[in-house]
């Protein structure tokens, strides 16, 4: 528990003392001895020298580093600390350094006078305020002592972490103050760059000077205009005097408009003050009131106050405070709010959100012998927030203490002139603890009022929540018991158009433990989400989670497209997840599994891809200070030299991510779905997101087919079908993938082979390969059918045969002539080829996507010695049963055919069937299929068509070994629990996507 060296030295003397005191602490474990509550040890270095004279003369150094302190999950590094002190008979000096933070200490006189000089003021200033309520600074004045403090910081100290820890940052922190008998007190302040969360105030400045009558004050904030926040000045002015005080405060925006123009001036009166309030048109809030004359709020103790304020403004809006009048030293006073717009309010202040509505309020305090009651109610008409309608809410409490030092609290809570929330509580105030007990009833609480405040409109609750909660126990410790029901509940997710339903069963909280035993959350169908597990709060500053979540077939989605959705189609997955942990660190670990049965859709609607002016973006400007600073965190095992100070918390993440090899996801590129990207695939990902913040993803996803419908500039839009085996490989970074993907289409150009010209099929595609940030697209030309051109494309160079693709991509004609590479563009031969194409992208679409349907024009010009003639080849393709069948049916029309003409005179014209297929997979995940066929294909370069009927089995399988070919048992989802090799990385892992897939027909 404690393992260190302590080391004294010393020298005492009548009239002389030196010591040095020398500590080398390797481990003092303070929560084992007892100390905390919490696990924290702490290791540090101290060494310290004093002397003294055991007079006047004195000084004292003292250093403090290496110094770490050890929590349960983290490590602090704390500054090294420096304390100087140095006293002699006319001089005391004091520093005191951390970091960048130094603060200076000077004092005009020894030790033992400035002592008895602030005790002295200390005394004096205590029989003032209890005299006369207030103080008196020139009284005080001549016994000042001359001295003088200078602090300042930036962002490598102490006061700074200490910040961080509630989100708060500065840039640079400065205060200097001075007191002495000739200039009184003066004290100048300035704090810049004050950041909270997204809001950013460049300058607080405060300055403090003394005249002869008193101390006068003045405050100043400054805010430029930060992100989308507008820029504001405040001011805030006065004196404090003997007998009287005095506060102006002032507010513009950045459109000049004031948004609070009010003082307020106190005057000491008989046992008691008197409070006015100027000037006779204030401001307050953006509207402009009339304050009435002799207005004045008398306080003389909480039984004895009188008042009579009142504030009118436009369209019966005012604040009326008053006091009844009896004679009774024991008067009532009543605050009274009525009228008041909210819509005109939300209307000038732009960072709240916009709201409509009339409030109102009043508040009655009712003294007594022993005690007072305060009575509040409050209603707002008709309430909308952000044109969503909440409805009409009023609310009634009362507080009253007790003379036994118990207090009462009660409220109701009403909506619609419905009553959805009460509370009753005793709080009594104990010598060591305040005991607190009560109880909470939710009664049919409409989930639909909080619909209104979802940003973006992005999801509707229904339903209402019920419960009764009794509450006991301290203050510190309360001690929470009841249940919570949500009663035909359910949420529409806007986006995904799909409806969750929740159980109706009761949760059940007992002594401060929410139990969730298997509550389900319902989709589509009867297999939910199950969460099972208890949410502990018996630890109020630190309660924790141990849950699992799990699902099995899961269909999450089954939807169709409509306006404001980002996905749509179907969804189906198995879940095995577990949430452990504090709230404040959560660690999920997990298994997340996409079943093949999935066709899901999302929509890239603020990201359609377009025509990008290369020089639009060459030289831009940007404010570099309009950025939000961020926390530093490393992780427990740093080394010690670390210089910022370590934060760790926050969520962790684990998963692995299985998605069958036939899922099919499809991303729409602009809202008109003419563009597209549809991938058939799966693989095995791993997704980490440490509590630093960083995101890792590792694996492969494989690509099986796919079409890429994309119109390139200059070139028509066109299908390209993904090749199978193409991929995308994550090696950490999420955004920053390795891709390896081709794509082509299918073209019939004419070309010369030797002296005459033929018909060729090309293979036209493009190629994506390397990094995303330094992806390179190239674009791909083959003639698979025909063993001339392509040995006259492989002769060309890369270049070349990009060009070459593009040319066919574009007119449809393959431009270059046997061996040479020159072109031979035939005008008319293109624009029959974009005739063609015009008419296949016209007739192709008729179907839309429900039915899928492809046309193609294939023309002969009769090269082969039988004529010219011309086929129409349409292509039918549908999935039934959740993509569990697919269908193909090939057609093929052929006009003029002189072929057929030889053996059935006048029959020109002949309709036969083309490729038919018709494949059902076994299972969801695509690993076992069966299928049958009628299709042509090229066998080899050398052979003309060939047609195919027949069957096939299809195996699809991970192996390392060729016997696990043969084992059809399916392993269960294992929730992996085994850590990573350090925190903060991501280890080795081996993913089973890197394996061969092998498949057997």
């Amino acid at each position: 528990m404690i393992r260190g060296r302590i080391s004294v030295d010393g020298d005492i003397q009548k009239k002389d003392v030196k010591g040095v005191l020398i500590v080398d602490m390797d481990t003092l474990d303070l929560y084992g001895l007892g100390l905390t509550g919490t696990p924290l040890a702490t290791s540090f270095q101290l060494f310290s020298e004093i002397a003294s004279d055991l007079n006047k003369a004195h000084s004292l150094d003292v250093t403090l580093g290496n110094w770490s302190l050890m929590f349960e999950k983290q490590t602090m590094q704390p500054k090294m600390l420096t304390l100087g002190f140095r006293s002699d008979e006319d001089t005391v000096k004091a520093s005191f350094h951390a970091g960048d933070l130094g603060i200076m200490l000077t004092g005009n006189s020894d030790l033992n006078s400035l002592a008895n000089k602030f005790s002295y003021l200390s005394g004096e200033l205590g029989k003032q305020l209890k005299r006369d309520s207030t103080f008196n600074m020139e009284e005080l004045r001549p016994e000042f002592p001359d001295m003088s403090i200078r602090i300042d910081a930036e962002r490598d100290n102490p006061i700074y972490n200490f910040m961080q820890e509630y989100n708060l940052f500065f840039e640079t922190l400065s205060l200097n103050a001075t007191i002495s008998p000739e200039e009184g007190l003066n004290v100048d302040g300035t704090l810049l760059s004050l950041v909270r969360d997204t809001l950013k105030i460049d300058t607080i400045r405060l300055n403090v000077w003394q005249d002869t009558l008193g101390l006068l004050y003045e405050a100043n904030v400054a805010k430029n205009r930060f992100r989308n926040q507008e820029a504001f000045r405040a001011n805030a002015h006065g004196y404090i005097r003997k007998g009287s005080g005095d506060i102006f405060v002032s507010y513009v925006d950045s459109r000049g408009e004031e948004g609070l123009h009010l003082g307020i001036n106190m005057e000491k009166a008989s046992e008691g003050f008197d409070f006015h309030f100027y000037p006779e048109k204030p401001v307050i809030a953006y509207m402009p009131f009339t304050v009435n004359d002799r207005n004045y709020i008398r306080f003389k103790s909480l039984k004895e106050m009188e008042a009579d304020l009142r504030l009118e403004g436009d369209s019966d809006a005012s604040l009326w405070i008053h006091s009844d009048e009896s004679d009774e030293s024991m008067k009532e006073i009543m605050v009274e709010l009525s009228q008041i717009n909210l819509k005109d309010i939300s209307a000038e202040f732009t960072a709240i959100p916009s709201l409509k509505g009339l409030l109102n309020a009043t508040l009655r305090y009712v003294p007594m012998e022993n005690s007072f009651m305060v009575v509040a109610d409050g209603n707002i008409d008709d309430l909308y927030y952000e044109d969503g309608r909440i409805g009409e809410l009023l609310l009634n409490a009362t507080y009253m203490p007790m003379d036994d030092g118990t207090h009462q609290v009660d409220l109701h809570a009403f909506h619609d002139m419905s009553e959805i929330a009460s509370l009753y509580v005793l709080y009594k105030e104990g010598r060591t603890e305040n005991s607190i007990n009560g109880a909470i009833s939710i009664d049919k609480l409409p989930l639909n009022i909080v619909n209104a405040m979802i940003p973006g409109q992005m999801a509707r609750l229904d339903g209402t929540l019920l419960g009764n909660f009794s509450i006991a126990g301290t203050d510190k410790e309360p001690v929470v018991d009841g249940a919570l029901q949500i009663e035909k509940g359910s949420v529409y997710v806007v986006p995904a158009a799909t409806t969750l339903r929740f159980d109706g069963k009761p949760i059940k909280v007992t002594k401060n433990k929410v139990r969730l035993d298997k509550y389900n959350v319902y989709a589509l169908k009867d297999n939910p989400l199950v969460i099972d597990g208890t949410i502990d709060g018996t630890n109020t500053s630190r309660p924790t989670v141990d849950l699992k979540v799990s699902a099995t077939n899961l269909q999450l989605m089954d939807s169709k497209r409509t306006p404001g959705t980002l996905a749509y189609g179907r969804l189906f997955l198995n879940l095995n997840t577990t949430l452990s942990g504090p709230l404040q660190a959560l660690r999920m670990r997990g298994n997340l599994h996409i079943l093949g049965n999935t066709n899901l859709t999302y929509v890239m609607l603020d990201s359609q891809l377009e025509v990008q002016d290369s020089f639009s973006d060459l030289v831009t400007f940007s404010y570099f200070a309009d950025t939000l600073p961020s926390r530093t965190r490393r992780p427990f095992n740093f080394a010690r030299s670390a210089r910022n100070a370590a934060v760790a918390s926050g969520t962790e993440v684990l998963m692995y991510i299985n998605i069958d090899p036939v899922a099919r996801i499809r991303v729409d590129l602009d809202e008109e779905q003419s563009n597209f990207v549809e991938l058939r695939g799966g693989g095995d990902l791993s997704l980490q997101y440490s509590v630093q913040g960083d995101m890792s993803l590792n694996g492969r996803y494989t690509l099986s087919d796919g079409t890429i419908r994309y119109s390139i500039p200059v070139i028509p839009l066109t299908d390209f079908t993904i090749r199978n085996g193409s991929y995308v490989d994550w090696s950490g970074d999420v955004m920053n993938p390795y891709l390896n993907i081709a794509a082509f289409t299918r073209l019939r150009a004419t070309a010369a082979v030797g002296d005459q010209k033929q018909m060729v099929d090309f293979n036209t595609g493009i190629q994506l390969k390397d990094n995303l940030e330094d992806v390179s697209l190239q674009f791909t030309l083959e003639a698979p059918t025909n063993a001339t051109i392509q040995n006259q494309l492989t002769s060309m160079g890369e270049e070349e045969r990009g060009k070459q693709a593009v040319s066919l991509l574009m007119t449809g004609v393959y431009l270059a002539s046997q061996g040479t590479g020159n072109d031979n563009l035939d005008v008319g031969v293109a624009l029959n080829s974009l005739l063609q194409r015009e008419i296949s992208n016209i007739l192709g679409n008729l179907f839309g996507d429900d039915v899928p349907f492809s046309f193609d024009v294939q023309m002969y010009d009769g090269t082969s010695g039988m004529g010219r003639r011309v086929d129409y080849l349409g292509r039918f393709y549908k999935s039934f049963l959740n993509d569990r069948l697919n269908a193909t049916l090939g057609l093929r029309f052929s006009t003029n055919n002189p072929r057929d003409s030889l053996t059935n005179p006048g029959g020109r014209n002949k309709f036969m069937l083309d490729d038919v297929s018709l494949e059902y997979m076994l299972d969801t995940d695509g690993s076992r299929a069966v299928k049958v066929f009628r299709n042509k294909e090229y066998e080899n370069l050398f052979e003309d068509e060939i047609g195919k009927i027949g069957g096939s089995f299809i195996l699809r399988r991970k192996v390392k070994r060729f016997r696990d070919l043969f084992i059809f048992r399916k392993e269960d989802g294992i929730v992996p629990e085994e850590e990573p090799e350090e925190p903060g990385s991501f280890g080795n892992t081996d993913f089973p996507g890197e394996d061969p897939e092998e498949a057997a027909e």
